[in-house]
């Protein structure tokens, strides 16, 4: 599940074997010493129900015998090599085929150009702005539907999108980033560990304080001007 960008994906939907060598990865773990039984349970309850290997890295990541990274990239290879076998052998049948197909006679001519034809306009979605208090709102309550809590460990605020770290949910002692632009999107390869003590703090409501006192807050910042970007 580690390596380069362009080789693997934590993206790719995980297998019942894949479960299967997490499990055993973290049954290892158990007997070494690495996490508690409490850890163990709630890892491999996790592992069962993963769906991708991104998933199933971040159970192993932090442990010092994650042979199943081994494993996945190995598969991966194999899956890389079929692939590009099966690509040939499409691309060699449909060569075959437009040659004995080909037709010596000239084409017919192209169909006539439609008239009048009014060119689509583009579909523009808005962009949500969570540098406002209704914007931060929303990022509030979608937050509290997503997550059933509050809590964060830090967040920031852009103009357009938000960034939040937060305990993740398979262990409180390793920490995830999450990117929100109306829904929120984990970002690949983010677990780390996580400090202690715990630096969580709750959400303020936007009903009872301005976001323009928030800065007060430690763990919240905001950037209200949009990033510059250098024209090429």
């Amino acid at each position: 599940m580690s390596g380069s960008p362009t080789t693997t994906s934590t993206r790719t939907r995980a297998r019942d074997v894949d479960r299967s060598d997490t499990c055993a990865v973290l049954d290892t773990a158990l007997s070494d010493g690495q996490i508690t039984v409490d850890e163990h349970a709630n890892r491999t309850a996790a592992a069962m129900t993963a769906t991708t290997l991104g998933q199933l890295d971040l159970l192993v990541r932090d442990l010092q015998k994650a042979t199943l990274r081994n494993a996945v990239a190995k598969v991966r290879r194999i899956d890389k090599i079929w692939y590009l076998a099966a690509a040939s052998t499409i691309f060699a049948g449909l060569i075959g085929y437009l040659t004995l197909s080909a037709d010596p006679s000239p084409p017919p001519p192209p169909p006539a150009a439609a008239e009048n034809v009014e060119p689509l306009a583009p579909i523009v979605s808005s962009t949500l702005n969570t540098v406002t208090a209704s914007g931060i709102g929303e990022f509030i309550t979608k937050y509290s539907t997503k997550y059933g809590t509050t809590i964060i460990d830090s967040v920031n605020f852009y103009d357009g999108y938000a960034s939040v770290t937060r305990a993740a949910a398979i262990s409180p002692n390793l920490e995830e980033d999450i990117d929100f632009r109306g829904g929120f999107t984990p970002r690949e390869s983010t677990s780390t560990g996580r400090p202690a003590p715990s630096p969580s703090t709750s959400l303020p409501s936007t009903s009872t304080s301005s976001p323009d006192t928030w800065p007060e807050h430690p763990q919240i910042s905001m950037f209200p001007t949009p990033r510059s970007h250098t024209s090429a």
